[in-house]
């Protein structure tokens, strides 16, 4: 994820505002998973 960083082809903030908007629309991003946790209102 951070290799364009490290090969000072991009800044950070420009790599974390990519991960962020794939994350968001869902493309190419990691899905959401069920962490098992159940709450039962308590």
């Amino acid at each position: 994820m951070y290799q364009d960083y490290i090969d000072g082809k991009k800044e950070i903030r420009e790599i974390n505002m990519e991960f962020k908007t794939h994350y968001e629309s869902g493309v190419e991003g990691p899905e959401k998973a069920d962490c098992g946790y159940k709450y039962n209102g308590r």
